[in-house]
């Protein structure tokens, strides 16, 4: 092959590497993007299940026996 045609080759897999390079790193991004968002939801949904335990219990209080 021809030494220009060999280099144009070489330098558009590099260029297809380096694009995946950027693609996995925007998806290792995001993940741990994710992975925060799905503590802070627990977080929450923890928090309102208590307030609403503790809403039940104060219902029951207010009852009486």
């Amino acid at each position: 092959m021809d030494k220009e045609i060999i280099n144009l080759s070489e330098k558009r897999i590099e260029k297809g590497i380096s694009q995946i390079g950027a693609k996995v790193a925007d998806a290792v991004e995001i993940s741990e993007k994710v992975r925060e968002l799905s503590g802070q939801s627990v977080a929450l949904l923890i928090d309102a299940q208590k307030e609403l335990e503790e809403l039940y219990v104060s219902m029951g209080e207010a009852r009486g026996p």
